[in-house]
């Protein structure tokens, strides 16, 4: 978990720089990793969900962001 974690917070520094490319990666390991080892509704889960969902509005890749939030 503290390894997912990690990544998460690498892709949420990446995506604050405008690196997207290297942040989405990030973001989406850690996403897998947690959701493969806690709850859906735990916290953990949620904020890397939110940071990726961030991550693609960004890009304005708004129907992926979307659906990651339903």
């Amino acid at each position: 978990r503290v390894l997912a974690r990690l990544r998460q917070t690498v892709g949420d520094v990446y995506a604050g720089l405008g690196e997207f490319a290297v942040s989405e990666p990030l973001l989406r390991d850690a996403a897998a990793a947690l959701a493969a080892e806690l709850k859906p509704d735990h916290a953990a889960v949620a904020s890397v969900t939110i940071s990726l969902a961030a991550l693609l509005r960004e890009q304005v890749r708004l129907d992926e962001a979307r659906a990651l939030l339903e």
